[in-house]
């Protein structure tokens, strides 16, 4: 987890209470809204039906929305996508999938549209409330409530989860990129979410899952650029424009 201060802020009066929820279960201090974030800091602005996270250095805040017009734009066209075919959605009917590196759950949600039960795992306090928030919210959308009914949220270290967790047929990961040299190339908010989080080394992860998966593990890697060698390969891998799924599967 990145070392960076960590607080919770409400926004207004009436999120107050909310607020001091937040900073009981994570053990975090309350702030106010108004005070300047400390450099290096990061910390949650609470409001009564939204959370947002704002990361020194970044700007404004940032809030996850699954009905945001580039999630939809997936949803619409999810068929197509490398990660269902990676994953075996929907063709293994009613698959179970841990997704262990959950960030902000979009390849998440596109896996439980298309059907897959999926169980979400993120370790740092405020991207998994942050999470928790855009998922909460998704369930009062009627077009997104089915898949986010599908989605369960868990607090947790994947490596260590998947130790002692019952296995499910498929586990996704999407450990953190090598820094790309044109930093153009990466969005706000996954520059934010690298601020934020310390990188979990695939071959930990990819060695855990292994471990846990009942069919397959599939890995996210970077289509270009210097790409970890593993130490086992992949039984096959599927292309898409800037990256591609390594698939493991699992006698």
């Amino acid at each position: 987890m990145a070392d960076r201060a960590m607080t919770i802020a409400p926004r207004t009066h009436d999120a107050r209470m909310r607020a001091a929820d937040l900073a009981e279960e994570f053990h975090l201090p309350l702030q106010h809204a108004d005070e300047t974030l400390a450099p290096g800091g990061a910390r949650l602005l609470v409001e009564e039906d939204a959370i947002e996270l704002e990361v020194a250095g970044f700007g404004r805040p940032l809030r996850v929305d699954f009905k945001s017009p580039r999630l939809a734009y997936r949803l619409r066209s999810g068929g197509r996508e490398q990660l269902l075919h990676a994953c075996g959605v929907p063709r293994i009917a009613g698959v179970s999938l841990v997704d262990g590196t959950g960030g902000f759950g979009i390849d998440a949600f596109v896996l439980a549209h298309a059907g897959a039960r999926v169980t979400l795992l993120e370790r740092h306090p405020l991207v998994f409330a942050l999470l928790r928030d855009a998922h909460l919210r998704a369930t009062r959308e009627p077009k997104l409530a089915e898949a986010a009914a599908r989605m369960q949220l868990v607090h947790a270290d994947a490596v260590e989860w998947l130790a002692v967790e019952q296995r499910a047929d498929v586990v996704y990961l999407d450990p953190m990129f090598p820094p790309r040299r044109k930093s153009a190339l990466v969005k706000r908010p996954m520059q934010m979410l690298e601020a934020m989080v310390d990188d979990e080394t695939a071959e930990r992860l990819l060695s855990a899952a292994i471990g846990s998966a009942g069919r397959r593990v599939v890995l996210k890697r970077p289509l270009r650029g210097a790409v970890v060698p593993l130490a086992r390969d992949a039984s096959f891998s599927l292309q898409g424009r800037s990256v591609r799924f390594d698939v493991y599967e699992l006698p």
